[in-house]
């Protein structure tokens, strides 16, 4: 996410309640007393694709995904500005680091 909004000169709002989670995740970090957002956004590891969608495209896309045995989760949109902002299932809004991994370093 970082890489493209600092790419495209956009900014980002993540609606916490819409990020994919596992049970396991959950589980894990209620057993270690750490927060699960942290490891989504910046644990290191791959388990879903990000893609920018239209807005005016996403019902297509998310029909034609779905016909094909995979799920989207619209996650959140970009918005004018920069940077990451999660808002929180309780209403605040927590900013977010745009760092990202770099396949290419």
């Amino acid at each position: 996410m970082g890489h493209l909004c600092k790419d495209s000169g956009v900014g980002a709002l993540i609606y916490e309640d819409r990020l994919p989670r596992t049970d396991e995740l959950i589980e894990a970090a209620q057993a270690l007393g750490r927060d699960p957002l942290g490891w989504i956004l910046n644990g290191g590891e791959d388990y879903v694709l990000l893609a920018g969608i239209r807005r005016e495209m996403l019902d297509g896309i998310t029909a034609a995904m779905k016909a094909q045995g995979c799920e989207l989760h619209p996650i959140g949109e970009f918005v004018e500005g920069s940077g990451i902002v999660v808002r929180r299932s309780d209403g605040s809004e927590v900013t977010v680091a745009t760092g990202g991994w770099d396949h290419f370093r």
